[in-house]
Order: structure tokens, then sequence, then C-alpha cells
């Protein structure tokens, strides 16, 4: 009976059957298989990724009738109250569930909801939806000591979330998060003029009005090569972003030599009752909450006063009046001493000393001097040479200085431009400095031979008033 039950049953598997019952098998291991994929996967949609700087509490329901009292949470110049910036999205677990562990989580799961249906009301619509990826500075902060500096910028966040368009402008003329950082995108300065055009007012007091100050900060920014626990550290982007600190600078240089090259300059558009203080507190503040333990970052802020400018007509100090004075009694006195030079009238042997030296300032004059190609009495001619390479050298060397200070979007391009061998010859600058200070000494040395020569003795005070002069 047994042999018969099994005969009976190894009857009904048929080749055929075989193959279906193996199809049907590995489709529903493929379906397994392709879920277990997809739930691995970030689940949640695809704007949650580029989080939200403003948290969703403060954006919807009580803002709307409450920003006044609210402003200070929103703007970046008042973070005491909380971090108002959320933290990036949760990705799933290894068991393709989604992580719920922390209320941040739930809160930009309703938030992305919200703002992905195909239609919503005005009501859940957020009241400062425009400006959720580009925060507001304005220098509300406790820190601020200057209290008509307070009560402007929040004038100024009022009427900015009316969209009124001064407060439009002044929000657009600060600088902004660019692409590109990493490739030295870093100096952001702005828009000058816009700044310095705006002027508004509060509907409830027109008659006070509200000028835009430009405002130039100089930030740094370091890295410490220890990261937190799972992190990998800053100390790389950081260096990418300084574009390889080709001049490593501070915002305490002078900067008259030499560019501040890896300092970053952010251009910030405040209310004219602002102080350089003001601002620098205020971003200083805003600015804390990442140079944290966590990020391994050290920022530290200077706003200059000679770095703050507004449209308000300023009188001239005496110093610059003695200077543009003297810079006009020059071109007059060349002007006149051009138009008196004939080249005939007069010989040089006729003229007194003070028609002589009225002559020195003779635009003619100097140009067929400095035009002429025949070698002059005493002239070293090899000097002219050496002068006129290291002249071009030097140009350039200077010109290259000026370009690190360009706020270019590719700057890192130019450090890798400096790699190069044939940079050498810019880069070494100094040289070409040296250079001329020798020829200088050999120069003075081979004239006052020949001045002792011919008059056996040494004006030494005419060569040391001509030489304080030039």
């Amino acid at each position: 009976m047994v042999v018969q039950f099994h005969c009976r049953m190894l009857k009904y598997f048929t080749p055929y059957r075989i193959i279906a019952f193996h199809t049907i098998f590995f489709v529903f291991h493929a379906k397994g298989y392709s879920k277990d994929l997809v739930d691995s996967e970030v689940t949640e949609p695809k704007e949650v990724l580029f989080g939200d700087l403003i948290p969703e509490k403060t954006l919807t329901g009580g803002l709307r009738h409450s920003f006044e009292q609210r402003t200070e949470n929103v703007i970046l110049g008042e973070l005491s109250d909380g971090n108002t910036f959320l933290g990036i999205p949760l990705l799933n677990n290894s068991n393709g569930v989604p992580n719920q562990n922390t209320e941040s989580s739930n809160t930009q799961k309703n938030y992305v909801q919200n703002i992905t249906k195909d239609e919503i009301s005005d009501g859940k619509l957020p009241s400062m939806d425009i400006f959720a990826f580009s925060p507001v500075f304005a220098p509300t902060s406790s820190k601020v000591q200057t209290e008509d500096c307070r009560r402007h910028s929040r004038i100024f966040l009022h009427q900015l979330k009316k969209y009124k368009l001064w407060a439009l402008q002044m929000y657009d003329s600060s600088a902004k998060l660019p692409s590109g950082i990493l490739r030295g995108n870093t100096n952001q300065l702005g828009d000058f003029d816009q700044c310095l055009s705006v002027t508004g007012s509060e509907p409830s007091t027109p008659t006070e009005m509200i000028r835009g100050q430009y405002c130039l900060a100089s930030i740094d920014i370091s890295a410490t090569p220890h990261a937190a626990s799972g992190k990998e550290s800053l100390e790389t982007p950081v260096y990418l972003a300084k574009s390889m600190e080709l001049i490593k600078s501070s915002r305490q240089d002078s900067g008259h030599i030499l560019p501040q090259f890896s300092t970053i300059k952010w251009g910030l558009c405040v209310p004219h009752s602002c102080t350089p203080n003001d601002v620098d507190a205020s971003l200083t503040n805003a600015l804390r909450h990442f140079g944290t333990s966590l990020t391994g970052l050290q920022i530290e802020t200077q706003v200059d006063s000679d770095m703050c400018y507004d449209d308000q007509s300023t009188e001239l100090s005496v110093g610059t009046v003695i200077a543009i004075s003297m810079f006009c009694a020059v071109i007059a006195v060349a002007l006149i001493a051009t138009l008196r030079d004939d080249g005939t009238a007069v010989q040089l042997k006729s003229r007194g000393k003070l028609e002589k030296t009225l002559m020195a300032f003779s635009i003619k004059k100097t140009l067929s001097e400095l035009l002429r190609v025949e070698p002059g009495d005493g002239d070293i001619q090899c000097i002219n040479g050496i002068r006129s390479l290291c002249t071009v050298f030097l140009y350039v060397g200077h010109k290259v200085l000026s370009m690190a200070l360009m706020p270019y979007s590719n700057r890192i391009n130019f450090t890798q431009l400096a790699q190069y061998p044939v940079f050498m010859l810019i880069s070494a600058f100094a040289i070409y400095v040296y250079a001329f200070i020798l020829l200088s000494g050999v120069l003075t040395a081979y004239n006052m031979s020949r001045e002792m020569k011919r008059k056996c003795y040494i004006a030494w005070k005419r060569r040391y008033l001509a030489r304080f002069i030039r």
C-alpha cells in the first residue's frame, strides 16, 4: 500500500509542474528581496533631505498672529531661547524601519506632509516660507548695546513679514550662503549700492526713517583634527573652503602688504543706528551654535569701524583737505611750467634758481627725458635692462596679489595655478624688491664718487633731502 501511494504521488510531479513550481518560488523570493532593498533607503520625501532652517512650530499656527512676540526666535540674531536649526533627517535603521526616537523626526514628517500636499490651505501655509532656506540677519540679540539698533531691527523684521519693498531690499542686500563653498566661494559681499539706497519706516511712526548701513564682517574659521563620535573631522572641508590657504591670514592682519586671503568676508545690511560693535556682537551670538565641540569648529568674527558705511554726508578731515590741496598745487605748477616751456626762448644758464625749480615740473621736458633713447653721460646701460625685467615681474606680482582679493566663485583654481613651477617667477616677488634696493645703492655710490671727483666734496644735506623726498 505504501509503495502504491508513493507511486500515485510521483505521477503528479511531471517536468512541466516542477518548472512551474520553481518559477512561482523565484518570483515570490524576488519580490521579498526587492522589498528589503526599498525599505533600507530613506522613506521620507525628498524635501526633508534639505532640512528646514526654521522649526515648523515657529512657522505655523501662532506665528501669523504673534510674530512680533517671537521675532527674536526666528532670526539668526537671537538663538538664546532654543536652536532654530533642525537636525539632518534620520535614515532607516538596519531593519528597514524609520527611526522614531526623536521629536524632531516627527516634526519634520508633519512639516513635510503639509508642504508636499497638492492643495494647501492658506491657514496651513507657513507665513515666512520664502525665507525658510535663507535665514534673516537682524541685530536683535540681547548682546546688542544700542537700543535704537534693536528697535529698528524689530521694525525691519515686522515689515519684512509684510513683504514691504524696503525690508525686502535690506534682506536681499545681505550675503547668503552660496554654492561652491568647497571650491573657495566663501567671500560674499552682498549688494553695497542697494543697501545704501534702502530707506523705510514703520507706518505708525512715518517720520522715523531707517536707512541701510553696509558692514563687511571678517570671519576666521578653523577646525580641529579630532571629530565627534561617529563623524569625520571638518578640517579638510574648511581647508578647501579657504582655498587651501595660499596666503594664510587672520582677521587681525592689516592687509596692506599681503591680502587677507584665508579670512572670510561677509557683507551685511543692517539699520544705520547699529554700531560696528552691535553687528559684531550679534553675528558672534548667531554663529556660536556652529562653533561647538560636536562640529569641531572655532569661529571668530570682527567688524571694524572703517568697514561700516552708510549713505550719509561726512565732513572732510584736516588731513584729507591738506592732501587734496597739495595734489592740486602740484598739478597747477606742472601746468604753469608746461605753458612756459617753449624749448627755445630761454637758455638753461640764464635761468634763475626759482625758474629752474619751476621748469623741473614741465610735462614737456619730463616726457622728452623719459622717452629719450640715447644713453646719457655716465649711464650704466646694463642696469636699465635689470630694472626693466624687475619692473615687469614686480608689476605682475602686485596684480596677482590684487587678484587674491577678488571674490571668485572658483578661487581654489587660483591656488592650484600657483602650484605650477613657472609661478615661482611671480611668487618670489621679494627678490625683485631687493634688486631695486641693490640698484639704488649702486647708483648712489656711483654718483657720489663722480661728485667727489668733480667737486672734491659731497653735499650731504642736499642728498639727504633728495632721498627723503623720493
